[in-house]
């Protein structure tokens, strides 16, 4: 009995191993299309997602092309992950699993398997994290301040009734710095912008017998370097007061907060305040203005 002639034309772009049997009913089929090794739609893969990203938000979708393919493909993920990802086994889909934080881990490098029960493919994606701004500005000194004057300024004393218009030649009387968290480098610009705030408990304030007109007028802070400075000079040792003293020397204080703000203080910047006093103390016949 003669075989009938099976013509078979196979065009294709890849080269597939191919068995074909013809059973007696006439049907061809092939035993070889679920030993075909998965094949992922990119080699390599790249995303980002931010770091305030939620547990469970999607990341993306890494599958095969399954065009030759039959049966199921099963996917996993592994590497340094730290089970900050999860990956979804049916479908392919990225998922965070874990918080995030920019400032422990910038990216994560691991690796995809995809198997479908015979032969499996093996992909590398990299997830880069998106820094954003969510770290408030960390001042160098993080307690309360009293300024001090530095003993060579008091040189300046030439009589027992002490002028301190030197406090008023441009002189900071303390400076601050603060660092941004967000930013690698501290030696760059942080993006920091200081300003004061001055409570309005205790700062009733005279100035050669006259009320200032508003608590902002005694102190101001340069925006960018951080250096505190007097608006006024001192005209004599008792020219000012408060309606608050200290407790211990019973000399008019200050209390004022120097602010400082991230991202050059846009409207989405973050703030720390830092809470500073400043004092005015007298000696007898030589009086010293400490700060």
């Amino acid at each position: 009995m003669n075989r009938p002639i099976i013509w078979i034309l196979l065009l294709c772009s890849e080269i597939f191993v191919i068995s074909i049997v013809a059973n007696k009913s006439g049907k061809l089929h092939s035993n070889n299309i679920g030993n075909l090794t998965p094949k992922f739609l990119n080699k390599i893969y790249t995303t980002s997602i931010r770091e305030d990203a939620k547990i469970t938000d999607s990341v993306m979708n890494v599958t095969v092309d399954n065009k030759y393919l039959t049966g199921k493909i099963t996917y996993t993920i592994s590497g340094e992950n730290d089970r900050s990802f999860l990956m979804d086994p049916k479908t392919g889909e990225i998922r965070v699993n874990q918080l995030l934080d920019y400032e422990k881990k910038k990216s994560f490098n691991l690796k995809i398997k995809a198997s479908n029960g015979t032969n499996m493919m093996i992909t590398k994606i990299t997830i880069n994290i998106i820094n954003i701004n969510d770290a408030k500005p960390v001042f160098n000194s993080t307690i309360q301040t009293i300024i001090q004057l530095p003993d060579d300024d008091f040189s300046l004393i030439k009589s027992p009734f002490f002028y301190s218009d030197f406090v008023y030649n441009g002189k900071c009387i303390g400076r601050f710095q603060a660092y941004d968290p967000d930013l690698n480098d501290r030696n760059v610009d942080q993006h920091i912008v200081y300003s004061l705030t001055v409570p309005n408990e205790g700062t009733v304030v005279t100035f050669n017998g006259k009320t200032l007109k508003n608590k902002y007028e005694l102190f101001f802070i340069d925006k960018k370097d951080g250096c505190l400075r007097m608006k006024k000079p001192f005209d004599g040792p008792n020219e000012y007061w408060d309606v608050k003293k200290d407790k211990d020397s019973q000399f008019p204080f200050w209390q004022v907060f120097v602010n400082a703000n991230d991202d050059d203080g846009s409207p989405n910047s973050l703030q720390t305040s830092l809470k500073v006093i400043v004092k005015v103390m007298e000696r007898y016949n030589n009086h010293t203005i400490g700060i």
